[in-house]
């Protein structure tokens, strides 16, 4: 759909109405007159839409993104937000403490939402915790197949066969399907 088109009156053209009238109230009236007409006969302001919009961060955007960080000032001319998971990954953007975006439309936040960036930032801790889980895991299999070995090892000594037995041991275990312990078998010799 295209945009409304604003038809401006200018000053020097007479309204109706000073037609009608010819005293010096009418005219200004026309002076004075700071509205515009659209196609639809709405009546604009001038000074509204010429003024820009004054925007103010929204506490409930606090509420909303548990990420987003508000430093006001005293005067409100230097408020600024910023996103404390960018920041504490050094992440070089548009919501950084560095930049301290006075941008205050719900939009950025949105925009900052989407940044790829952004994801990876909200996304490491939980990589970091499944990391440490994985080896966690990976350790205590060893750990066990470790014991198995250990175990192996005592009883040979204590039935007094000679190690020489210790690899068909383990080939055994390995065919009985005992978890890696072939695997740790050649951890050792290596």
């Amino acid at each position: 759909m295209p945009p409304k088109k604003v038809l401006k009156i200018d000053p020097q053209q007479c309204k109706l109405t000073s037609f009608l009238k010819n005293t010096s109230s009418a005219a200004e009236e026309l002076q004075n007159d700071t509205s515009s007409v659209d196609i639809n006969d709405n009546i604009v302001s001038k000074e509204k839409s010429e003024k820009k919009k004054d925007r103010k961060f929204q506490s409930m955007w606090l509420g909303l993104y548990s990420w987003l960080r508000y430093v006001p000032s005293e005067n409100n001319a230097d408020d600024y937000m910023f996103c404390s998971v960018c920041t504490d990954y050094n992440k070089v953007n548009g919501m950084s403490k560095l930049a301290k975006c006075q941008n205050f439309q719900h939009s950025t936040l949105s925009r900052h939402v989407s940044l790829s960036e952004h994801k990876m930032c909200i996304e490491a801790p939980l990589h970091r915790e499944n990391m440490a889980q994985c080896q966690l895991k990976n350790e205590s299999r060893e750990d066990k197949a470790m014991k198995v070995l250990l175990k192996c090892i005592h009883w040979i000594s204590s039935e007094n066969l000679p190690l020489s037995k210790f690899k068909s041991l383990i080939n055994l275990l390995h065919d009985r399907e005992v978890p890696d312990v072939f695997a740790a078998f050649y951890e050792i010799r290596l």
